[in-house]
């Protein structure tokens, strides 16, 4: 199985296909900074970031230590339940939320008068789906201990890539993008 490179792919994932080591670090750190338009901290802010303990969470620690290395940020974390309970009520801070593709899908079907906006805080890495954060996790080597239960697994199973085009289609509703 060879990626798109040319290399070995490490990985097959469902939607993109095989990649190798490098190509996923590059896909996904282009893909968070993409998503974070409005919400990019600044030089020397310090920032609260919750964590779970799930692959969620190490992507999101490993996107500002790694990639927003250059801001010097001052990165304070905080341990918190693995549970969709603890997250949503962890929306209300100003603070970083590991979040999924699943998650701001769940939240848009609860509150759909709101179309999914809720609270002050930065969720990251909210473009990643359940399996591209674990291939994350494990081909970075970051430590994820814990796993969220997935609330679409058996729609999922059918179709892979739903996830996505739900997920363009809220950010179309909300006005982030266009048709």
């Amino acid at each position: 199985m060879r990626c798109t490179c040319g290399r070995a792919a490490r990985t097959r994932l469902s939607v993109q296909g095989p990649l190798c080591g490098r190509c996923i670090e590059r896909q996904f750190a282009k893909r968070i900074s993409s998503s974070l338009k409005a919400g990019i901290p600044t030089r020397n802010q310090r920032i609260v970031l919750l964590d779970d303990s799930t692959a969620e969470a190490a992507a999101a620690r490993w996107f500002l230590t790694v990639r927003l290395s250059g801001l010097a940020l001052r990165i304070v974390t905080e341990r918190i339940p693995c549970s969709w309970k603890a997250r949503r009520l962890a929306l209300r801070r100003n603070a970083v939320v590991p979040w999924r593709m699943e998650d701001e899908l769940r939240l848009f079907l609860e509150e759909p008068k709101k179309l999914g906006r809720s609270g002050r805080a930065l969720r990251l890495p909210r473009v990643f789906s359940d399996e591209e954060s674990r291939v994350l996790a494990a081909a970075l080597k970051l430590k994820a201990t814990r796993k969220l239960a997935h609330p679409f697994g058996e729609l999922l199973k059918r179709d892979p890539a739903a996830c996505h085009g739900w997920l363009k289609s809220l950010e179309w509703l909300r006005g982030e993008r266009r048709a």
